[in-house]
C-alpha cells in the first residue's frame, strides 16, 4: 500500500508485484483480504493523488501533461475521475494553487 501511496510514476500490477517478488495472483489476493479493493482500484485513485499534488505544485504544467504523466490516456476521463477523488477539477486545482 506504501508503494502505491507514494509512487511518482504510474505503476502497473506487474510492476508491483514485480517489486515485492511475488505473483500478481498473490498480490490481488493480498490486497482484496487486506485492503478490500483490487490493486488496479487503490492504483487508480493513488494516481489521481499524484496528478493532484503535480498540478498542485507545478511539477506538470499542464492538464494534459498530468494526465500523460499519471496514465490517463482520455482527458475528459481524466477530468472526470479526478474531481470524484478531489472534489475539484484539475483546472480549479492550477487557478487555486498557482494564483
Amino acid at each position: 500500500m506504501d508503494i502505491i501511496r507514494i509512487q511518482n510514476t504510474p505503476l502497473t500490477i506487474h510492476d508491483l508485484a514485480e517489486m515485492l517478488g511475488i505473483s500478481v495472483r498473490i498480490l490481488q489476493a493480498g490486497f482484496r483480504k487486506h485492503a478490500g479493493s483490487p490493486p488496479p482500484h487503490l492504483s487508480r485513485l493513488a494516481r489521481l493523488e499524484g496528478a493532484h499534488r503535480d498540478l498542485a505544485s507545478g511539477v506538470t504544467p499542464t492538464i494534459a501533461d498530468a494526465a500523460r504523466k499519471w496514465g490517463f490516456s482520455n482527458a475528459g476521463r481524466f477530468a472526470g475521475e479526478y474531481f470524484k477523488v478531489v472534489g475539484e477539477f484539475p483546472s480549479d486545482t492550477i487557478r487555486r494553487c498557482r494564483g
